[in-house]
């Protein structure tokens, strides 16, 4: 006797199976994966990731994480410590391969990470609430969204405020797509206090060594400032619509960067009435070796350990950087201080050919970087600026002089900082190292071929 079987139901049947048999095997990948994170982490001495339990389920999973700054970590992170408190985070997973818990979505499994809560609902050893999503594809891309919820945190002599923050990206490899953004942040320790506002930030960039990630970055600061005291609060710097924006990326064959940065600042008001108004900056570099990066990274951390001199750990690393050629500019540095212009331009390169053989060159001698780099560089300041800037100097070095229990008027140091100011800048003017262009005095500073020329002059500074 023979059977038919409609096709389209055998179909359906091994879907059926399928959706069916594969959410506990996701859940013991999705189990294994956080384990092995957790591990990764400590091992790499970023966080130590603790996993408490792992509940794992048929469709879905419960875990039980606690998470605090490694104190064997690097320094950087090793500053968070007393400051970042531990905490205790519960994430439940919905495995795949199909899940509707935030709309439809077909992949390894689903997250949703929140502080660990207790029995009356209050959150456990967490500083702060937060939510965080996140799916896992069966590429192993990680697409994921986040908040930080609004809260504030005082002791004595400290107290931080945060009006919340939102983040988002996706994670495929080593390359991160990320945005970020936070409207205010107010941290105050004795009496000093810290405000920013209006901070977003992006990020599209893959990740080659801890030093190299080629891509694009924008950060943007609406406000950022430093008040010191309480009843008699006095402003120590207020910045205004900073933005940065930088851009790189590897050559053909991946072995060099090269790449751009722009920085722009709407006001910038110091301690005193100093305000620098109008700031932009273009800069570039190219010809930049990986290899040597990622070397000259790891030589500077060796320095830090073990307390040798930098110079002896890096050198063999700046001279693979040098030996690549690498070049870079100034393309654009304008700025007004007090209503007073300041433009700057400067280009310089270095010359493999020019290196010693055998790698026998010593980087503390600037007969190497004399012989080396070529360059051109280029200043055209305000008089007024200049004068101004004489003048300052001028008073720290005769408040220098004045011995300890002796006085002067202010008024006789500002006549006597003024006469020396000016004597300076008419000696510079007479030996050709500023040169009057009107409103403004210029100086062209030019290293080619070992010899260093200011406006056309030769300065040897005693080098051969």
């Amino acid at each position: 006797m023979k059977i038919r079987v409609n096709r389209s139901r055998i179909v359906l049947l091994a879907a059926a199976m399928l959706l069916v048999g594969l959410p506990p095997v996701l859940g013991m990948l999705t189990e294994s994966a956080v384990r092995a994170r957790a591990e990764s982490l400590r091992e790499e001495g970023r966080l130590l990731v603790t996993v408490e339990e792992f509940d794992r389920g048929w469709f879905s999973s419960r875990a039980l994480l606690s998470i605090e700054p490694d104190p064997e970590g690097d320094r950087a992170r090793q500053a968070l410590i007393g400051f970042v408190e531990p905490m205790r985070v519960a994430a439940a997973f919905k495995h795949g391969p199909l899940s509707v818990q935030d709309g439809l979505f077909f992949g390894l499994s689903e997250l949703r990470a929140r502080p660990a809560v207790a029995a009356d609902g209050r959150t456990i050893e967490a500083p702060f609430d937060f939510d965080f999503r996140a799916q896992s594809t069966f590429g192993g891309d990680v697409n994921f969204v986040g908040e930080i919820m609004p809260f504030d945190s005082a002791s004595d002599g400290f107290a931080l405020s945060f009006s919340g923050g939102r983040f988002r990206g996706t994670l495929a490899g080593e390359h991160v797509q990320a945005v970020v953004d936070a409207d205010a942040l107010q941290y105050t320790q004795g009496g000093a206090t810290y405000s920013l506002l209006g901070l977003r930030g992006s990020a599209d960039a893959e990740r080659v060594s801890d030093l190299v990630m080629p891509g694009t970055f924008r950060l943007l600061i609406d406000r950022l400032s430093l008040d010191i005291g309480e009843a008699n609060r006095r402003t120590v710097f207020e910045l205004r619509a900073l933005g940065v924006e930088s851009s790189t990326a590897l050559d053909a064959a991946g072995e060099r960067l090269g790449g751009a940065v722009r920085v722009e600042l709407e006001r910038l008001r110091l301690a005193g009435g100093t305000e620098i108004t109008g700031a932009r900056l273009n800069a570039a570099a190219e010809r930049l070796g990986v290899a040597a990066l990622d070397a000259y990274s790891k030589a500077a951390a060796r320095a830090g350990e073990n307390g040798a001199p930098l110079a002896d750990e890096v050198q063999p690393a700046v001279l693979r950087l040098l030996a690549e050629g690498p070049a870079a500019s100034i393309d654009r540095l304008r700025f007004a201080v007090n209503g007073e212009t300041f433009e700057a331009s400067a280009r310089a390169a270095a010359d493999p050919a020019a290196l010693p053989p055998g790698g026998t060159a010593d980087i503390r001698d600037p007969a190497l970087w004399m012989a080396v780099l070529g360059g051109r560089a280029e200043a055209a300041v305000a008089k007024s600026l200049v004068e101004q800037i004489a003048i300052a100097v001028a008073k720290s070095q005769i408040g220098g002089r004045i011995m300890a229990g002796e006085s002067m008027p202010d008024q006789s140091i500002d006549a006597l900082a003024r006469t020396q100011a000016g004597l300076a800048i008419a000696l510079l003017s007479a030996q050709g190292l500023i040169e009057d262009a009107g409103d403004v005095y210029r100086t062209v500073l030019q290293l080619e071929n070992g010899r260093l020329t200011v406006n056309g002059q030769p300065l040897p500074f005693g080098l051969p």
